[in-house]
């Protein structure tokens, strides 16, 4: 009896246990704020992000590295252009191999010592080394531009306060002797200022060398040179 028992109410709990979990069930399921699952058929797309698609492989790449070599060309450009001027412009200043000493006016720079203005340094140096050879030291301003001449006659200007004149001047000495078949003659900045016409010799800087044929010009050169350059320029001004 007792056994039967206990078998009835097992069977019992098991189905009121069911009752209630269906119950249970039905209450979550019928419940508001239950979830629902809502499933969308439609493929997602997001449009901001079509404007993030990357271009065709190398594509972009390719047009950079073009850009980058366009710049690079132009840039070289004008740091040759830039040479160019300056080189053109130093060549211009200078006008000889080695260059001159280039000044706004032919005049001697005045230097200070002790807070007075002393003049420029006098013609010794160089009239000491044209003494006792065929080069004439001029010192009157008329005397500069010579006589009607059959020879060609090779005149150097030049300052004492002048570095580049001094290492032209024992060159130009040597140019004397070997070519005695034109005359020579040595001018200083003081003397060539008091020149009536000073503008007609175009001197710039110095030192400066004029060739004249008679009282007329044939040419001309500026700045430190060798001796081949200096012969040159001489055997040059001869056959004019």
């Amino acid at each position: 009896m007792s056994c039967g028992a206990g078998r009835h109410s097992g069977y019992d709990f098991d189905k009121l246990f069911a009752a209630r979990f269906n119950e249970l069930d039905s209450l979550i399921s019928s419940s508001p704020s239950s979830p629902e699952i809502v499933v969308n058929s439609r493929p997602s797309s997001c449009i901001p992000c079509e404007g993030l698609k990357l271009p065709k492989e190398g594509g972009g790449q390719e047009t950079l590295q073009w850009v980058a070599f366009l710049l690079l060309v132009f840039g070289i450009a004008l740091l040759l252009m830039y040479m160019f001027k300056k080189l053109k412009k130093t060549r211009d200043t200078r006008g000889g191999l080695f260059g001159s000493m280039v000044l706004p006016s032919v005049g001697a720079p005045k230097t200070t010592t002790g807070g007075e203005a002393k003049a420029p340094m006098g013609t010794g140096a160089m009239d000491a080394d044209a003494a006792g050879s065929k080069v004439k030291v001029v010192k009157d301003p008329s005397e500069i531009i010579p006589t009607s001449d059959n020879k060609v006659t090779i005149i150097m200007f030049f300052a004492e306060w002048c570095g580049h004149c001094k290492h032209l001047k024992p060159t130009f000495m040597k140019a004397s002797a070997m070519h005695p078949d034109a005359n020579f003659s040595l001018v200083e900045n003081t003397v060539l200022e008091k020149h009536p016409k000073l503008d007609t010799f175009q001197v710039t800087g110095f030192p400066h060398i004029s060739a004249f044929k008679g009282s007329k010009q044939v040419g001309k050169t500026q700045g430190n040179q060798p001796i081949e350059k200096l012969n040159e320029f001489i055997e040059a001004m001869k056959k004019m």
